[in-house]
């Protein structure tokens, strides 16, 4: 569970300083601004579906790969993305 929340607490501050819109990034990614609200909400308790965590922060980053966003952002984010693509 601490995990989770540390996850969570990464992709906030990612998001909110990102100069992506909510909107594009909800256009430009397989994550809907529902999804996206709630992760800077801390609504969610699970995981969050690695694929449109992936697609968020490659759109932030301009990286492609999982293993170049992962890098890119490291701390929990990276653990979590590499855990699920297995890279």
């Amino acid at each position: 569970m601490k995990n989770v929340e540390n996850l969570y607490q990464e992709l906030r501050p990612i998001i909110l300083k990102s100069r992506l819109s909510i909107q594009f990034l909800s256009k430009e990614s397989h994550a809907s601004r529902v999804t996206i609200w709630r992760w800077l909400n801390n609504i969610n308790t699970h995981n969050p579906d690695p694929y449109k965590v992936y697609s968020v922060l490659s759109r932030i980053s301009g990286k492609g790969t999982p293993t170049e966003v992962a890098n890119h952002f490291g701390g929990e984010i990276k653990s979590f993305l590499l855990r699920y693509f297995n890279t």
